[in-house]
């Protein structure tokens, strides 16, 4: 019974460790993902307050107040958005090629976007091919878009999609054409753990101005120093607007990573305990294993047998139980851990190299648990251990 326990403890302890090494291994996945812009020195804010209903007076206040945060000390670009990237919350719009004229059904769904011009070079986001938004182009009269390079492939595999059409629905009933300027880098927008949709980007001229409240600075320092300077100018500019979520891109990205994180951490230390559990259960089974035995190998000592020979006895039996008990836990965790399909990033469940990680180190784990007791049956003199009988 002591060693079916010491089994159910190592087999537990492994799947926990495995859901552990999977998390670890998402973690690392998340660091290395692709964001699609760079988000070291940027301050982004939000600016709430009631607009002019006129579409050039709110153009005119959107070039005011890019014109102001330009000049602030330490600022090197200034641009806005409707929404920050990492921040969700993007609105779906419906793209489709020529065949969707006659067949709805050929509309797919897309995130969109609405920028200023200088929006790709203040994120760093890459350029793909063709040329982004220009001061030209942010206009009603300008159907100029650029999409990501996951709609680009999407819709003309193999080919340029420069200078391409495409129909979208979002301002009329009926569908309009709207031409592609410019390919760039997929930008991670909603999630980094999840796959997302393709995204089309819209200048703020295209829906007559006014669509842009989330602003973004590239600084040449620490973003959150400047933060003071931009309330005073924004407040002296116009104290009736409002400034919200006011912080650095990277708090943003640490926010996409804190699910993530949060769950390493919750199975991490379940799995350190439950290995703790299962250290200390190998323990006191090799020990009691031993005091049982005691007479049996003082016989062994009296008919010749080595030091080495009753440590390797020793081990033996506690590797034994290891590996059947890591047996189980592979079979057992190769079917739980699929529940953890949808928390895991760049890994697969059943992802091989954590599997023989945490193997090798659960081997590890009991050879430790098993020193202790096969170094003392190995150091028993035979005559005491004979005396046990």
């Amino acid at each position: 019974m002591r060693n079916a326990v010491a089994v159910i403890e190592v087999a537990l302890s492994f799947v926990l460790l495995i859901g552990s090494g999977l998390m670890v291994r998402s973690f690392i996945a998340l660091q290395h993902i692709e964001l699609g812009f760079d988000p070291n020195h940027l301050l982004t804010f939000q600016l709430l307050g009631r607009g002019s209903p006129q579409p050039q007076a709110r153009a005119a206040r959107v070039r005011e107040i890019q014109t102001r945060l330009r000049e602030l000390g330490g600022v090197e670009s200034v641009t806005a958005a409707a929404l920050v990237p990492l921040a969700g919350g993007y609105s779906s719009i419906r793209w489709g090629k020529e065949d969707a004229l006659s067949d709805p059904s050929k509309y797919q769904a897309t995130d969109a976007q609405s920028v200023l011009p200088g929006f790709f070079e203040t994120m760093r986001t890459p350029l793909i091919a063709g040329r982004t938004f220009t001061d030209a182009d942010n206009a009603p009269d300008r159907k100029f878009v650029i999409v990501d390079q996951m709609l680009a492939a999407k819709a003309f595999p193999r080919e340029s999609a420069i200078g391409k059409r495409i129909l979208i629905r979002i301002q009329t009933p009926e569908p309009e054409w709207v031409q592609i300027i410019g390919v760039v880098a997929h930008q991670r927008v909603n999630s980094l753990a999840e796959p997302e949709h393709e995204q089309v980007y819209f200048s703020d001229g295209f829906r007559n101005y006014g669509s842009v409240n989330s602003w973004i600075l590239r600084t040449s320092g620490d973003p959150a120093r400047l933060a003071p300077s931009v309330r005073a100018a924004i407040g002296k500019l116009d104290p009736s607007l409002l400034i919200a979520e006011m912080q650095p891109m990277p708090v943003w990205v640490d926010h996409a990573q804190a699910g993530t994180r949060f769950s390493l951490l919750l199975i991490g230390v379940f799995g350190v305990i439950a290995a703790l559990l299962a250290s200390i259960g190998l323990y006191g089974v090799l020990s009691t294993f031993v005091r049982q035995r005691t007479a049996e190998i003082g016989v062994r000592m009296a008919l010749g047998a080595a030091p080495a020979n009753i440590f390797s006895l020793v081990v033996g039996h506690g590797l034994r139980l290891s590996a059947m008990g890591i047996g189980i836990g592979v079979i057992a965790a190769a079917v739980l851990t699929r529940v953890m399909a949808t928390m895991l990033v760049g890994v697969k469940p059943t992802d091989t190299i954590t599997f023989l990680a945490i193997a090798a180190l659960f081997f590890a784990i009991a050879a430790i648990s098993c020193w202790i007791p096969a170094r003392r049956a190995a150091g028993l003199a035979p005559t005491v251990a004979l005396r046990e009988q």
